[in-house]
């Protein structure tokens, strides 16, 4: 045989065969499309019993006042300035603010009932009302069921439901047994039910419709971070005032519900904090204003007494000059001492708070002018420090600037507030020194004028700080009556009407592509362990011999003139086979029994026939003789193995069918079918038949078992290799190949049986 075919064959089997791997997919087609429709409705059932999802989502706006800070000198003095830059995201989520909105939504008791093998949630819809005192902790979020009796009565029941999965075997493993619980008890409806696990009571609010109904709880601290992992907020834009607010939730109503809840209570809850701030600075100004009162009323007393007493009305236009300096020193000293006053706060909270994200202080009117300015940046240095760590680490070149950013910052605010009181004290010792020249000089009056200027000048300072703080009192209290919020509700959560997941469509297309894949990787599999010969093509591409014949599946299950075609195809190739010789023998041989063998030979012999050829039939598997029984009339009871041992002549073994077919049967098993084969009689036998015949055809057991066949293709003609579809195994492929190359075979040819036939090839056009 030509080696480069072989070669090529070889190189072959290494690629990749498209059309091998269609002819796979398409022998399991069936059980693809088993697997594909299992998996879809796999994912059916998944998708059906898997709870809808909805959101709901607001839109808050943060006024730029809101977004910056609220100022109030006298509040800053307290230290109760409004935080700046405060995170908004952190604030809506923060369990503070959803523990006042659950102080208005009762979201703790779930409701359920079955319909079409599902719970379904009837948020809002209950006709029961199931009140909560004590809960066990193993019992929440798990489903206690409620069946009515009658209108009056109903069973409460629970039982812990033991799974069996790697929490149970780790739990098992390490002795933590699950705690499992069972109740079960009838009460009245309004009654309350005590038990070692709940303590609660059920109403009935209106007629049952069902019998069955199922209630969970969950205690408001669990409910907030339920809350907290489903809420989600985003700004709008990098610079946008818009805040969006959504919440996810397996209701629409709830999450619609939820929204307004956290929306409401944030807005509220700005309102309330301006208020208390206001309200402490009134209670503040209150008594200030109640000491300086009282001490502005003394003062007026006294100095009226002194002037009835002395008879005076007012000072010299000197002395009022003197006295008038003097009141104006002392009011810019008191000033002076207010303002160092809010230093010395804020210096304190400097130094006792490393974050300063809560620090306001209103623009001072003489020092420190630029102190506010410096909070600002630094705050907002700081919250984009926040919001960068969000998505980096602490190591991005931008996070470590703006890290040496707030650290310059926050010791220029340091640096300029000890500076600023420095300045006052200074200002303060200057003006205290020339209050001192301006007294003395007082002194250089009358004794009455100057006890008298002395007591209009406290009654005028008195009377200065109170209109002060009158006037800050008013502009408070209109402040605080007319509070608004730093947010605005711009649009109101809205009520989801279809469910964003699951995507059912989805989920089934999904299921019906992972299906096809896991089929296509089982078929494959299956193929890969099942190492049989599937097609004609495999052989076609791994092995040189030329196919001479393709048989069908079975002749019962195909049209006769089908199957009778394929052996007339198979007669004609051999017709054109030239041997040079006036008789062919032709061995017929298969790796092992049952591939079609002794079936070729006899409906070949029968083809043969048919055009007048002279045909006889040798039975050499002397081992498991067979071939007789394929013709009717024939025994085994003489034939080759008496007639090469010499026991019979070649006349007493012929044997003839009805078809005019001749046969010598095997005969009885000798004890050395190798020797006989071997033998020069075999030769002999061989050659006074190709003078009598036109076709020898010789029956022989497998090749792969014993060596007759082998021996025997040396003395033939022609060889064919019978192969059966889904029977004969891939290493008789290679076994062919070998055999080629060591007994130099020069014509040889493969019948493929157990062809399946499409539906218009049963009708005798397949092989054309």
């Amino acid at each position: 045989m030509d080696s480069n075919i072989t070669k090529n064959m070889e190189a072959d089997e290494e690629s990749f065969d498209i059309q091998q791997a269609l002819y796979i997919i398409k022998k399991y087609n069936k059980s693809i499309a088993f697997i594909v429709v299992v998996f879809i409705i796999i994912s059916g059932i998944m998708a059906y019993f898997k709870p809808s999802m909805y959101f709901s989502t607001a839109v808050v706006q943060i006024s730029e006042k809101g977004r910056s800070g609220w100022n109030d000198p006298v509040l800053t003095a307290l230290g109760l300035g409004d935080s700046q830059g405060q995170n908004i995201d952190s604030i809506m989520s923060s369990g503070y603010l959803i523990s006042k909105m659950l102080e208005n939504l009762e979201l703790g008791t779930r409701y359920y009932k079955e319909k079409n093998y599902r719970l379904v949630e009837l948020y809002k819809k209950s006709p029961l009302v199931v009140n909560v005192t004590f809960m066990e902790y193993n019992l929440l979020e798990k489903k206690l069921k409620i069946r009515a009796i009658d209108g009056e009565t109903y069973e409460l029941s629970y039982k812990t439901k033991i799974k069996i999965n790697i929490d149970y075997f780790t739990r098992l493993l390490f002795g933590k047994q699950k705690v499992y619980i069972e109740y079960k008890g009838i009460h009245k409806f309004g009654e309350d039910v005590i038990s070692k696990y709940f303590q609660l009571k059920v109403i009935k609010v209106r007629e049952l419709n069902s019998l069955e109904y199922f209630f969970s709880y969950i205690d408001n601290r669990n409910m907030v971070g339920y809350i907290q992992n489903n809420l989600s907020t985003e700004q709008d834009a990098k610079y946008s005032s818009n805040i969006f607010v959504r919440f996810d939730d397996t209701v629409a109503l709830r999450a619609k519900d939820i929204v307004d809840g956290i929306t409401t209570a944030y807005i509220q809850d700005s309102v309330d904090q301006k208020k208390s701030s206001t309200e402490r600075s009134l209670a503040f100004i209150d008594k200030q204003l109640d000491n300086i009162n009282k001490t502005l009323s003394k003062s007026e007393k006294v100095l009226q007494g002194f002037k009835q007493k002395n008879n005076l009305l007012s000072l010299d236009i000197k002395a009022a000059m003197v006295s008038k300096n003097v009141e104006k020193i002392g009011t810019e000293i008191s000033s002076l001492s207010s303002e160092e006053s809010i230093l010395e706060n804020l210096k304190e909270y400097i130094d006792e708070n490393d974050d300063l994200t809560g620090l306001t202080v209103q623009s001072l009117e003489t020092t420190a002018t630029n102190l506010n300015e410096l909070i600002i940046n630094y705050q907002t240095a700081l919250t984009n420090r926040r919001s960068m760590l969000v998505s980096v680490t602490e190591f991005h070149p931008e996070v470590i600037k703006l890290n040496e950013e707030v650290f310059n910052l926050r010791k220029n605010i340091q640096a300029t507030v000890v500076l600023g009181i420095k300045t006052i004290k200074t200002r303060k010792e200057y003006l205290r020194r020339e209050l001192k020249v301006r007294q003395a000089s007082l002194t250089k009056l009358p004794e009455q004028e100057r006890e008298l200027g002395e007591l209009t000048r406290n009654s005028s300072v008195n009377q200065e700080i109170y209109s002060f703080l009158l006037k800050r009192r008013v502009e408070t209290a209109i402040l605080n009556s007319s509070t608004l919020s730093q947010a605005r509700l711009m649009d109101p959560a809205t009520l989801p009407m279809r469910p964003y997941a699951p995507k059912k469509m989805r989920m089934l297309l999904m299921g019906a592509l992972l299906g096809l894949i896991i089929g296509v990787i089982i078929a494959f599999i299956r193929a890969s362990i099942n190492n049989v010969i599937s097609n004609i093509e495999e052989i076609e591409k791994r092995s040189p011999i030329p196919i001479y014949g393709k048989i069908p599946y079975n002749k019962k299950k195909v049209q006769a003139t089908s199957y009778e075609e394929a052996f007339r195809i198979l007669r004609t190739n051999l017709e054109f086979i030239n041997t040079d010789k006036p008789s062919k023998t032709v061995l017929v041989a298969s790796s092992i029994s049952g591939e079609g063998k002794s079936t070729t030979i006899k409906n070949m012999a029968v083809m043969l026939v048919k055009l007048n050829k002279k045909v006889i039939v040798l039975d050499l598997d002397l081992r498991r003789p067979s071939l007789h029984k394929y013709f009717k009339g024939i025994t085994n009871d003489i034939g080759l193995s008496m007639l090469l041992s010499g026991q019979n002549n070649l006349q007493e073994c012929l044997q003839r069918t009805k078809d005019n077919i001749e046969i010598i049967s095997a005969g009885p098993t000798p004890p050395n079918p190798s020797e006989l084969i071997m033998s020069e009689e075999m030769d002999l036998l061989l050659k006074t038949l190709s003078k009598s015949y036109d076709y020898i055809l010789i029956d022989t057991p497998p090749y792969s078992i014993v060596t007759d066949a082998t021996i025997l293709m040396k003395k033939v003609d022609i060889v064919l290799f019978s192969i059966m579809a889904d029977y004969s195994s891939r290493k008789c492929i290679p076994q062919l190949k070998e055999i080629l190359k060591n007994y130099q075979i020069e014509f040889a040819g493969i019948i493929y049986h157990g062809i399946k036939l499409k539906r218009q090839e049963k009708h005798g056009y397949g092989y054309y």
